[in-house]
């Protein structure tokens, strides 16, 4: 099925930023934290499964102590280590709809925008 390979998981190979070339999942940003924190509890209050809860809190505690660190505290353990806990959660797809087969006169026309996309990310250029 087409959007499990959208997933982000622990085996999949970590996508990286256009802008930095770091893995996207070594980045922290206070606007992301928030944002996934948001979609979470949108998640959370229309949903159930403990495994929201679990990466809801996660990303809940990864937030406060990286908010803490950027206001002063400098507790660069204590942001390891809630980042640690939240691997799992921050910047994943976690809640991947089941997608739906496209027809052929329309995968043709996607896999040759992704084919040049990735001659464009490779340096080949168009």
């Amino acid at each position: 099925r087409f959007s499990l390979y959208q997933r982000r998981g622990a085996s999949a190979a970590p996508s990286v930023s256009m802008e930095s070339g770091l893995p996207d999942h070594a980045m922290l940003d206070l606007d992301k934290l928030s944002y996934d924190e948001d979609q979470l509890s949108y998640l959370l209050a229309h949903s159930t499964g403990p495994e929201l809860a679990a990466h809801a809190s996660a990303i809940t505690g990864l937030r406060s102590a990286y908010g803490r660190f950027l206001a002063g505290s400098h507790d660069s353990a204590e942001v390891a280590e809630a980042a640690s806990v939240a691997s799992g959660s921050y910047n994943r797809a976690l809640n991947v709809p089941d997608g739906f087969e496209l027809e052929t006169r329309h995968a043709s026309g996607i896999q040759s925008s992704a084919a040049a996309l990735a001659k464009a990310l490779r340096g080949d250029g168009f």
